[in-house]
Protein backbone atom coordinates (compact mmCIF):
# COMPACT_ATOMS: atom_id res chain seq x y z
CA UNK A 1 0.00 0.00 0.00
CA UNK A 2 1.42 3.42 -0.98
CA UNK A 3 -0.86 5.89 0.85
CA UNK A 4 -1.10 5.13 4.56
CA UNK A 5 -2.86 8.14 6.06
CA UNK A 6 -4.91 11.20 5.07
CA UNK A 7 -6.27 14.18 6.95
CA UNK A 8 -8.20 17.38 6.22
CA UNK A 9 -8.01 20.28 8.66
CA UNK A 10 -9.10 23.90 8.86
CA UNK A 11 -6.73 26.51 10.19
CA UNK A 12 -7.06 30.11 11.20
CA UNK A 13 -4.78 32.70 12.74
CA UNK A 14 -5.94 33.94 16.16
CA UNK A 15 -3.02 36.23 16.82
CA UNK A 16 -0.19 37.13 14.49
CA UNK A 17 1.91 38.74 17.20
CA UNK A 18 1.84 35.73 19.47
CA UNK A 19 1.79 33.26 16.58
CA UNK A 20 -1.38 31.71 17.91
CA UNK A 21 -3.11 29.40 15.44
CA UNK A 22 -6.28 27.40 15.69
CA UNK A 23 -6.41 24.08 13.86
CA UNK A 24 -9.38 21.72 13.77
CA UNK A 25 -9.48 18.36 12.01
CA UNK A 26 -12.45 17.87 9.67
CA UNK A 27 -11.76 14.27 8.61
CA UNK A 28 -9.05 11.61 8.70
CA UNK A 29 -8.65 8.02 7.56
CA UNK A 30 -7.87 6.51 10.98
CA UNK A 31 -7.19 7.62 14.53
CA UNK A 32 -3.47 8.36 14.76
CA UNK A 33 -3.18 10.54 17.89
CA UNK A 34 0.56 11.16 17.81
CA UNK A 35 0.68 11.76 14.07
CA UNK A 36 -2.39 13.96 14.19
CA UNK A 37 -0.91 16.07 16.99
CA UNK A 38 2.32 16.60 15.04
CA UNK A 39 0.32 17.80 12.02
CA UNK A 40 -1.96 20.04 14.12
CA UNK A 41 0.70 21.55 16.35
CA UNK A 42 3.83 21.57 14.18
CA UNK A 43 3.28 21.18 10.44
CA UNK A 44 0.16 23.28 9.76
CA UNK A 45 1.14 26.18 12.08
CA UNK A 46 4.52 26.21 10.36
CA UNK A 47 2.83 26.64 6.98
CA UNK A 48 0.66 29.45 8.37
CA UNK A 49 3.60 31.32 9.87
CA UNK A 50 4.34 34.33 7.65
CA UNK A 51 7.91 34.42 8.88
CA UNK A 52 8.47 30.79 7.94
CA UNK A 53 7.11 29.13 4.80
CA UNK A 54 3.60 30.53 4.55
CA UNK A 55 4.18 31.57 0.92
CA UNK A 56 4.03 27.94 -0.15
CA UNK A 57 0.67 26.38 -0.98
CA UNK A 58 2.16 22.91 -1.46
CA UNK A 59 4.70 21.25 0.75
CA UNK A 60 6.50 17.93 0.57
CA UNK A 61 8.23 16.62 3.69
CA UNK A 62 10.23 13.42 4.12
CA UNK A 63 10.76 11.50 7.32
CA UNK A 64 12.50 8.11 7.43
CA UNK A 65 10.37 5.81 5.24
CA UNK A 66 7.41 8.21 4.81
CA UNK A 67 6.63 11.26 2.68
CA UNK A 68 4.16 14.00 3.68
CA UNK A 69 2.15 15.74 0.95
CA UNK A 70 0.40 18.90 2.11
CA UNK A 71 -1.75 21.33 0.15
CA UNK A 72 -2.98 24.64 1.53
CA UNK A 73 -6.12 26.33 0.20
CA UNK A 74 -6.38 29.95 1.25
CA UNK A 75 -9.61 31.85 1.91
CA UNK A 76 -10.78 34.89 3.83
CA UNK A 77 -12.64 32.66 6.29
CA UNK A 78 -9.65 30.46 7.02
CA UNK A 79 -7.32 28.03 5.30
CA UNK A 80 -7.95 24.37 4.50
CA UNK A 81 -5.09 21.86 4.68
CA UNK A 82 -5.13 18.51 2.89
CA UNK A 83 -2.53 16.05 4.15
CA UNK A 84 -1.55 12.70 2.62
CA UNK A 85 1.19 10.44 3.97
CA UNK A 86 2.65 7.62 1.91
CA UNK A 87 5.65 5.34 1.84
CA UNK A 88 8.57 6.38 -0.36
CA UNK A 89 7.43 3.80 -2.93
CA UNK A 90 4.23 5.80 -3.44
CA UNK A 91 3.99 7.82 -6.63
CA UNK A 92 3.76 11.58 -6.10
CA UNK A 93 1.27 11.95 -8.94
CA UNK A 94 -1.20 9.60 -7.22
CA UNK A 95 -0.78 11.34 -3.85
CA UNK A 96 -1.49 14.77 -5.32
CA UNK A 97 -4.41 13.30 -7.23
CA UNK A 98 -5.88 12.03 -3.97
CA UNK A 99 -5.47 15.48 -2.46
CA UNK A 100 -7.47 16.90 -5.38
CA UNK A 101 -10.20 14.33 -4.67
CA UNK A 102 -10.15 15.31 -0.99
CA UNK A 103 -10.50 18.97 -1.93
CA UNK A 104 -13.45 18.18 -4.18
CA UNK A 105 -15.26 16.26 -1.43
CA UNK A 106 -14.52 18.99 1.10
CA UNK A 107 -16.08 21.70 -1.07
CA UNK A 108 -19.00 19.44 -2.02
CA UNK A 109 -20.00 18.46 1.52
CA UNK A 110 -17.28 18.32 4.17
CA UNK A 111 -19.58 16.61 6.66
CA UNK A 112 -19.89 13.58 4.40
CA UNK A 113 -16.20 13.17 3.60
CA UNK A 114 -15.00 9.55 3.47
CA UNK A 115 -11.21 9.61 3.30
CA UNK A 116 -10.89 5.86 3.88
CA UNK A 117 -12.85 5.19 0.70
CA UNK A 118 -10.69 7.67 -1.22
CA UNK A 119 -7.53 6.05 0.14
CA UNK A 120 -8.65 2.59 -0.99
CA UNK A 121 -9.58 3.94 -4.42
CA UNK A 122 -6.26 5.69 -5.05
CA UNK A 123 -4.22 2.78 -3.72
CA UNK A 124 -5.79 0.49 -6.33
CA UNK A 125 -3.61 0.55 -9.50
CA UNK A 126 -6.63 -0.45 -11.59
CA UNK A 127 -8.16 2.97 -10.92
CA UNK A 128 -5.16 4.82 -12.34
CA UNK A 129 -5.18 5.07 -16.15
CA UNK A 130 -1.46 5.85 -16.44
CA UNK A 131 -0.48 2.91 -14.21
CA UNK A 132 -2.75 0.60 -16.22
CA UNK A 133 -1.16 1.83 -19.43
CA UNK A 134 2.33 1.30 -18.02
CA UNK A 135 1.37 -2.25 -16.96
CA UNK A 136 0.01 -2.93 -20.43
CA UNK A 137 3.27 -1.69 -21.96
CA UNK A 138 5.29 -3.91 -19.63
CA UNK A 139 3.16 -6.91 -20.60
CA UNK A 140 3.71 -6.12 -24.28
CA UNK A 141 7.45 -5.82 -23.71
CA UNK A 142 7.46 -9.21 -22.00
CA UNK A 143 5.57 -10.80 -24.89
CA UNK A 144 8.01 -9.28 -27.38
CA UNK A 145 10.97 -10.61 -25.40
CA UNK A 146 9.44 -14.08 -25.30
CA UNK A 147 8.88 -14.02 -29.06
CA UNK A 148 12.49 -13.00 -29.67
CA UNK A 149 13.69 -15.75 -27.34
CA UNK A 150 11.65 -18.29 -29.29
CA UNK A 151 13.28 -17.16 -32.52
CA UNK A 152 16.72 -17.40 -30.93
CA UNK A 153 15.95 -20.87 -29.60
CA UNK A 154 15.08 -21.94 -33.15
CA UNK A 155 18.24 -20.35 -34.55
CA UNK A 156 19.97 -23.70 -35.05
CA UNK A 157 16.98 -25.17 -36.80
CA UNK A 158 16.68 -22.09 -38.99
CA UNK A 159 20.39 -22.36 -39.79
CA UNK A 160 19.94 -25.99 -40.83
CA UNK A 161 17.03 -24.97 -43.06
CA UNK A 162 19.17 -22.26 -44.66
CA UNK A 163 22.05 -24.73 -45.25
CA UNK A 164 19.62 -27.24 -46.70
CA UNK A 165 18.16 -24.57 -48.98
CA UNK A 166 21.64 -23.58 -50.18
CA UNK A 167 22.45 -27.24 -50.85
CA UNK A 168 19.29 -27.70 -52.90
CA UNK A 169 20.14 -24.54 -54.81
CA UNK A 170 23.61 -25.86 -55.62
CA UNK A 171 22.15 -29.20 -56.71
CA UNK A 172 19.69 -27.34 -58.92
CA UNK A 173 22.49 -25.36 -60.54
CA UNK A 174 24.49 -28.55 -61.16
CA UNK A 175 21.41 -30.25 -62.62
CA UNK A 176 20.83 -27.25 -64.88
CA UNK A 177 24.46 -27.37 -66.10
CA UNK A 178 24.20 -31.15 -66.65
CA UNK A 179 20.96 -30.70 -68.59
CA UNK A 180 22.61 -28.14 -70.89
CA UNK A 181 25.56 -30.48 -71.53
CA UNK A 182 23.22 -33.41 -72.24
CA UNK A 183 21.11 -31.28 -74.55
CA UNK A 184 24.19 -30.11 -76.46
CA UNK A 185 25.46 -33.70 -76.75
CA UNK A 186 22.11 -34.82 -78.13
CA UNK A 187 22.15 -31.95 -80.65
CA UNK A 188 25.66 -32.88 -81.81
CA UNK A 189 24.63 -36.56 -82.11
CA UNK A 190 21.59 -35.57 -84.14
CA UNK A 191 23.78 -33.45 -86.45
CA UNK A 192 26.23 -36.35 -86.85
CA UNK A 193 23.48 -38.85 -87.62
CA UNK A 194 21.82 -36.45 -90.02
CA UNK A 195 25.12 -35.86 -91.83
CA UNK A 196 25.78 -39.57 -92.01
CA UNK A 197 22.32 -40.21 -93.37
CA UNK A 198 22.74 -37.51 -96.01
CA UNK A 199 26.14 -38.90 -97.00
CA UNK A 200 24.74 -42.43 -97.22
CA UNK A 201 21.82 -41.19 -99.28
CA UNK A 202 24.17 -39.38 -101.67
CA UNK A 203 26.28 -42.52 -102.15
CA UNK A 204 23.19 -44.60 -102.79
CA UNK A 205 21.86 -42.13 -105.33
CA UNK A 206 25.29 -42.06 -107.10
CA UNK A 207 25.43 -45.86 -107.25
CA UNK A 208 21.95 -46.08 -108.73
CA UNK A 209 22.81 -43.43 -111.33
CA UNK A 210 25.99 -45.31 -112.30
CA UNK A 211 24.08 -48.57 -112.74
CA UNK A 212 21.54 -46.84 -114.97
CA UNK A 213 24.30 -45.34 -117.13
CA UNK A 214 25.98 -48.72 -117.61
CA UNK A 215 22.70 -50.39 -118.41
CA UNK A 216 21.88 -47.87 -121.06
Amino acid sequence: MAITYALVAEGSIKSTTERNYQVSVVAETSRQKTLRRVIEEKVIPRMMDKQAISSYDKLLLTHEMFTFFIKRERSSLGDVFHVVISTHEGKQRICWKMIDSMSHEYHTDKKKMNLTKLLEFHNNPENDKITKLQNAIEETKNVMIVNIDKILDNHKKMHEIIVETDSLKEQGELFEKGSKKLKWAMVKRWIYLTGAAIATGAISIGTIALILVIAL
